[in-house]
């Protein structure tokens, strides 16, 4: 069981296509070996939340409420084997 994953992106910012480019690098792996894990990628206009910074920052929210914690430690577990893809990737 598995709590699901979104990727937040704001894109009050010029480069912000950037994180939308590399967080779809995580997303397909996760939609591969995880299908229905991740909701789609969440884009806010009006705020930046400081990935201007940096092209690898990204924000993520993982589950609710309803969630157990158990279900939250696999998708983090999940999640964290995306992101080593990614850096694995863009080497």
């Amino acid at each position: 069981k598995y709590a699901t994953i979104m990727f937040l992106v704001g894109a009050n910012y010029s480069e912000y296509t950037i994180r939308v480019n590399n967080i779809n690098v995580m997303k397909k792996y996760l939609d591969k070996k995880y299908p229905g894990l991740v909701r789609s990628t969440y884009i806010q206009k009006k705020y930046a939340f400081n990935q201007k910074y940096s092209p690898n920052m990204f924000l993520v929210e993982i589950g609710g409420p309803e969630n157990s914690i158990e279900e939250v430690t696999n998708s983090a577990k999940a999640l964290a084997e995306s992101i080593y893809y990614y850096i694995e990737v863009s080497k």
